[in-house]
């Protein structure tokens, strides 16, 4: 009966050895230590975030790749000074300031991808590259500037071959505000 428990024990302890031996850490993304070749720039728009968790490592890659394009910062400094009297002694003049600053952003990402997040064991951080690859962001962008400039020149040709001067500028002046619209969408492209 002991033999038995033993040799039990012992395959039990070969089971326990084995499976927390095995446990196998993805392998470590191309980007993470090549990153210009796993995300060219001649083809993508690509930018790297870590954090102590995966959601962070996204938001900040998704944020850092945001900032590529248009940022807002707003730097808010708070002072506070305070005097102190004991006394006849001097007055102590305790100041504090805090400072931070904040940046955001105001864009719509199109065909915007993210990476699997990746835990790196050796910084205990983890990373996630949000990527836009160009082909593919022109191909579902393109569409919308087409729209845009149809709308726009369909009243600037009309306005164009209107005969009255008075119908003319009015509707010279309704397409202003679709070629701007067009103008935008071709300075976000």
């Amino acid at each position: 009966m002991k033999k038995l428990f033993r040799i039990i024990l012992t395959l039990s302890v070969i089971s326990l050895t084995g499976c927390a031996s095995s446990k196998v850490q993805s392998p470590v993304p191309d980007w993470l230590y090549n990153f210009e070749s796993a995300f060219p720039a001649k083809d993508y728009i690509a930018k790297m975030g870590e954090g102590t968790s995966e959601l962070i490592a996204k938001n900040n890659s998704t944020a850092e790749l945001a900032s590529y394009f248009s940022v807002n910062v707003k730097r808010v400094i708070e002072s506070n000074e305070q005097g102190v009297k004991d006394g006849d002694a001097k007055a102590l003049i305790v100041r504090s300031y805090n400072s931070s600053v904040i940046t955001t952003t105001d864009l719509n990402l199109f065909a915007l991808e993210t990476t699997k997040p990746y835990y790196s064991k050796q910084d205990r951080k983890w990373y996630c590259v949000s990527y836009i690859s160009k082909e593919k962001a022109w191909s579902v962008y393109e569409p919308f500037i087409k729209q845009k400039e149809m709308k726009f020149l369909s009243v600037y040709n009309y306005a164009v071959e209107e005969t009255d001067p008075l119908k003319k500028i009015l509707l010279l002046n309704y397409s202003r505000k679709d070629g701007q619209e067009f103008v935008d969408a071709l300075f976000k492209a």
